[in-house]
């Protein structure tokens, strides 16, 4: 597997609403033997489109933000995104999604998403993602944390990641 290296794209990029009280912090921090490295960098810019009426990105967006880094990653480990799932006969939904907003984010501001994947078990895997306003300063804007499930197609049953997929969650 070839090693993930930081990229930077011009791709369009959405972001959420900034929520001023989270009722329920979530603790996003990496966990005892978690790598702190993040190997891989997806740049984006927020856009009109992406904000709410306050003119501030909407909450949902930065899950939508981090799933195009996602996206990113899996191509630049050369996985053919178009059919990779329908030629494994598998389906890798998020079970499960927190996250964490820091500060606002607003039109025009660029950002940099890190994403560290790392496995649960042989049939699941966790995916960090740090997304951060570029400065000067750089700000930290948020934490996203997703847990992915690998079952098959057709059984609905879990079952053990492809090798391609398990090779880029162990690089993470």
């Amino acid at each position: 597997m070839p090693q993930l290296k930081r990229v930077l794209s011009p791709q369009r990029c959405l972001s959420p609403r900034w929520c001023l009280s989270p009722a329920f912090p979530l603790d996003l921090a990496p966990r005892s033997g978690y790598s702190k490295q993040m190997p891989f960098t997806y740049a984006c810019t927020v856009h009109f489109a992406d904000t709410d009426a306050a003119g501030v990105v909407f909450f949902a967006n930065y899950l939508r933000i981090c799933h195009e880094a996602y996206e990113a990653a899996l191509a630049a480990a050369g996985i053919e995104l178009k059919s990779f799932f329908s030629e494994a006969g598998v389906m890798v939904p998020i079970a499960r999604s927190e996250a964490s907003y820091l500060r606002p984010l607003y039109p025009g501001d660029k950002l940099s998403v890190s994403c560290a994947p790392a496995p649960l078990s042989d049939h699941s895997y966790e995916i960090r993602f740090e997304i951060t306003r570029l400065g000067p300063p750089h700000k930290a804007a948020g934490r996203v944390r997703t847990e992915h499930v690998c079952i098959g197609s057709k059984s609905r049953e879990r079952q053990a990641l492809p090798e391609a997929l398990a090779a880029w969650v162990k690089s993470g």
